[in-house]
C-alpha cells in the first residue's frame, strides 16, 4: 500500500483500525480533525465579524474527549498537547518519545496549528515509525 497517496481521512481510518496502531490514538486524531473542520467552518462563516468576535468564537471551540457513553468537551489547550509523539505501548519495541517538529516537546498544539499536528502524527504513525522498524 502506498500510504503517501492516501487522503488524510483514509490515513486516520488506517490509524484507527490497523492492528499495529492503537485505536484510541486514531479515534482521538479523528476528534481533532472534527475540531479542525469546525474551526474552518467558523472561519469561513465569520468574515463579517470583528477580529475580537472571531477570536472569541475560536476560543469557545471545544474538543470532544472520552467514550461515546461518557464524552465531554474541553478546550484544546486543556489537553496540554505538544508536537511530540509518545508511544502508547512497546509497539515494535519503541517506548520513547519523538519530536514531530524541531523543539516539538515544547511546541504547544493550539487552534492555529492543530491541522499540522494531526498531519504530522498520522505521517509519523503510518510512515516514519513503520519505516524505522522495517529497515
Amino acid at each position: 500500500m502506498n500510504v503517501e497517496l492516501l487522503s488524510n481521512e483514509r490515513l486516520l481510518s488506517e490509524v484507527c483500525f490497523s492492528p499495529q496502531v492503537d485505536r484510541p490514538r486514531g479515534e482521538f486524531l479523528q476528534r481533532l480533525q472534527t475540531f479542525s473542520a469546525k474551526k474552518q467552518a467558523l472561519l469561513q462563516s465569520s468574515e463579517f465579524l470583528s477580529d475580537d468576535e472571531r477570536a472569541q468564537m475560536l476560543a469557545d471551540l471545544k474538543v470532544e474527549v472520552g467514550s461515546e457513553a461518557a464524552s465531554s468537551a474541553v478546550e484544546l489547550s486543556d489537553l496540554c498537547l505538544t508536537f511530540e509523539y509518545s508511544a502508547g505501548s512497546c509497539v515494535f519495541g519503541s517506548d520513547g518519545t519523538v519530536d514531530l517538529t524541531q523543539n516539538g516537546a515544547v511546541t504547544a498544539v493550539d487552534v492555529d496549528n492543530v491541522e499540522e499536528y494531526v498531519e504530522l502524527t498520522v505521517d509519523y504513525t503510518m510512515n516514519k515509525s513503520v519505516h524505522t522498524h522495517t529497515v
